[in-house]
């Protein structure tokens, strides 16, 4: 326990006496130290309480103990009063239990220090501690004896007979404690100020006329205050950054809670500031009342949950609108389809709904970023805005799927119109970051209430049309046609056996012989994909690949064959085969797959086949997308040691400026210009031209397709490098084309 001030006043009381013995070498009669002892205990009692008018007691009694017989006793004096008093305020025990410990246990050390420290003459002898501990026993038992046993009890069990004297002796400490109180009051109050400008709610209190008493900080800011001492005495309709509408009806509240007696009120209300900003703020109220009940005032404090609303607002907009484009999603068109179709079910009025779908987007994702797609997305969907009507709605359904719903339209040529519009527009291209891009888009469309009398139906049926438009080429529009359902359900019962076709070992690799033509030796042979399903049989490429392709499990598909290739490729040479080049086709989404090079490497290097013996084929129009992506990834496969061809030349958009970029080796003239050879002379023509634009660059030509002799005789005037096609050999089984070598 910490020291208090009595005990301060009784330990210098004491140091005194000591001192004050020793100097002057005073004596006085015993009677008169049992008197004055027992007088000062008697006046300390009232002030200072039992414990501390012994000590005082116990002091009284060794002064004149001291004065009677001079000794070394000081140290003696102050231990004992610093060993009592501590020990009582800690254990509590009895005061003449301690006071004797005291004496017994660590009087003797102590006086033998003392008259160390102060020596005097005679020396410490048996008869002085005697003496010494003797007096500190009988000094503790008398001062025990006077607080129990003396009528100091009785004087303490009546306190109005010193009522007097503690009134006197407290008097000259009033003024100090009126001072202090006054501090204490203070320091309370600048505290609760300090709270209530430290909380983060504003906050306010009024009296019963509405008028302000007193806020904090926060609300003084946000009402345009410097300080919240100045909202004193001011109303509502004061404040300048409350609109006159707002003030009026804070106003009122106010009186009106005033006048019910309301226990609370609740309200949310969005405040303008001055600066033009609105601020929502959650405001509760509360009367304010006397000890008597009766209401003064009101009090009031306003949480402002800005954020909450905004965030709320936020999602409520996500909740209807795409957050990438800003264009309503799948919901909200959803639900302005269903009062467009009742509105025209009511006026006898034509829907129109059109499913638009972006041809290779994903390209653009694989090869440029997904944000660079983010942008693309964006500007069609501008792009598309432009294109249509005010009543019409744009919404995207996700990825790269956007909807449109034209109201109000009279005929079909209505829809075609604006569909033919769509079309045009998609046909320019788009600045994507430094990059010219092209994407065209595939529509479908249906037609309230021919093609459909609710949203889901004419949603299923366009998109039935899109994909109908898709397999015609793509960068069209078709109208939905009943027989594209049934189409429709034969294509998705082929998506869900492919999916399954390469787990369960379906797929077959066939070898199409590719002859060298001025000395007919067979030098290579192109891997060719087909699918032997246990119930429909050998399906042909033709049927799934662009399936396959748009499912996106070509890339799967596509890394099998070339493995499958590969070790057929070892296998044959193994097996004392003639060294063969073999060809194998990468599909577009093959190419697109990053770090192409590097999975063509390892499948190569797990089957130990020279990459220099395998020629991978690719189409131009695929190569034609991106050029300079393209340039740069057959750079890294050449590089490599790689064989590349362009298939199917002379079918796409080939410039000449990016041919001659391209490290190629061969040029593969489509079978579509050698199938009427020789008898139509434009054909020849072409040929004749292909074969001699690659003979310029130093590229190889190989002409497939080839059926008829004189078709290979025409070839061998142009003295065209290779050809493959039925007249050669049709793709067969790797155990039928082993006997080309071996029959």
């Amino acid at each position: 326990m910490p020291l208090t001030v009595p005990f301060y006043i009784i330990l210098t009381f004491t140091i005194i006496a000591a001192l004050t013995s020793h100097l002057f070498n005073l004596t006085l009669p015993f009677a008169i130290q049992l008197n004055f002892t027992s007088l000062i205990t008697l006046f300390t009692i009232p002030v200072l309480g039992d414990i501390w008018a012994l000590l005082v007691a116990l002091v009284a009694h060794d002064y004149f103990l001291m004065i009677m017989e001079p000794q070394p006793n000081t140290i003696l004096l102050i231990a004992e009063a610093l060993f009592v008093g501590l020990t009582w305020q800690r254990y509590h025990h009895n005061l003449f239990l301690l006071d004797s410990l005291f004496w017994l246990c660590l009087g003797l050390p102590l006086l033998w220090i003392s008259y160390i420290l102060i020596p005097v003459d005679p020396p410490l002898s048996s008869p002085i501690i005697i003496n010494t501990v003797g007096n500190g026993l009988l000094n503790a038992l008398l001062a025990h004896v006077l607080i129990s046993y003396s009528p100091l009890a009785y004087w303490k069990t009546h306190p109005s007979l010193y009522r007097p004297l503690r009134t006197l002796i407290q008097s000259p400490s009033r003024h100090l404690s009126h001072q202090k109180i006054a501090e204490e009051l203070r320091q309370s109050q600048e505290m609760l100020r300090l709270v209530i400008n430290t909380i983060p709610q504003y906050i306010f209190w009024k009296d019963t006329q509405a008028v302000y008493l007193g806020c904090n900080q926060n609300f003084a800011q946000i009402v345009g205050l410097d300080t919240p001492e100045e909202i004193i005495g001011k109303t509502d309709l004061d404040l300048i950054n409350y609109q006159r509408t707002d003030s009026l009806f804070f106003q009122m509240l106010s009186r009106s809670m005033i006048a019910d007696g309301k226990t609370q009120y609740q309200h949310i209300e969005s405040l303008q500031l001055a600066e033009g900003d609105c601020l929502w703020l959650e405001m509760n109220k509360i009367p304010l009342r006397d000890g008597q009940g009766h209401i003064i005032g009101v009090l009031g404090s306003f949480e402002d949950i800005t954020e909450r609303k905004r965030t709320e607002q936020r999602l409520v907009y996500l909740a209807h609108y795409d957050e990438l484009t800003g264009l309503p999603n799948r919901s909200l068109f959803y639900e302005k389809a269903v009062l467009a179709i009742r509105d025209a079910k009511q006026q006898g009025k034509l829907i129109g709904l059109m499913f638009v779908d972006l041809d290779h987007f994903k390209y653009v994702n694989d090869t440029l970023g997904h944000v660079v797609g983010d942008i693309l997305l964006k500007k069609v969907a501008h792009r598309l805005t432009q294109c249509l009507r005010k009543e019409d709605t744009l919404a995207r359904l996700g990825g790269d799927d956007f909807i449109i719903l034209l109201e109000t339209v009279q005929t079909d040529q209505e829809i075609i119109h604006i569909t033919q519009t769509i079309i045009d527009a998609m046909q320019v291209s788009f600045d994507l970051k430094g990059y010219e891009t092209y994407v065209t888009a595939t529509i479908g469309i249906s037609i309230y209430p021919y093609d459909g009398e609710d949203v889901d139906t004419l949603l299923k049926n366009a998109d039935a049309a899109m994909y109908r438009a898709k397999e015609k080429g793509r960068n069209n529009y078709q109208f939905f046609l009943p027989q594209m359902n049934v189409h429709s359900h034969k294509r998705l019962t082929l998506e869900s056996k492919l999916r399954h076709a390469l787990e369960r070992n379906e797929f077959l690799v066939y070898y199409q012989p590719q002859m060298h033509l001025a000395t007919g030796i067979i030098v290579g042979a192109e891997a060719l994909l087909r699918w032997q399903h246990p119930d429909l049989g050998l399906i042909l490429p033709y049927n799934f690949i662009p399936l396959a392709e748009e499912t996106g499990l070509i890339v799967q598909i596509g890394e099998w064959v070339l493995h499958r290739a590969c070790l057929q490729h070892r296998q044959w040479r193994d097996n004392g085969l003639p060294i063969l080049r073999m060809s194998v086709n990468l599909s577009p989404r093959q190419f697109r797959q990053p770090n192409l090079s590097q999975h063509v490497i390892q499948i190569v290097e797990a089957n130990n086949v020279d990459p220099t013996l395998l020629e991978l084929e690719l189409t131009e129009s695929m190569l034609m997308q991106d050029a300079d992506m393209a340039a740069k990834i057959l750079q890294e496969l050449k590089d490599r040691g790689f064989q590349l061809a362009i298939d199917d030349f002379g079918t796409g958009y080939s410039s000449l400026s990016y041919l001659r970029r391209f490290p190629i080796d061969k040029l593969k003239i489509d079978q579509s210009f050698v199938r009427e050879i020789p008898t139509n002379q434009d054909d020849m023509t072409i040929t004749r031209a292909i074969v001699a634009l690659a003979k310029s660059l130093n590229l190889k030509v190989i002409a497939e397709g080839v059926e008829t002799k004189p078709q290979a005789a025409f070839l061998k005037t142009l003295r065209c490098d290779e050809v493959q096609g039925y007249l050669i050999g049709r793709p067969m089984p790797a155990e039928e084309f082993i006997k080309l070598f071996h029959p």
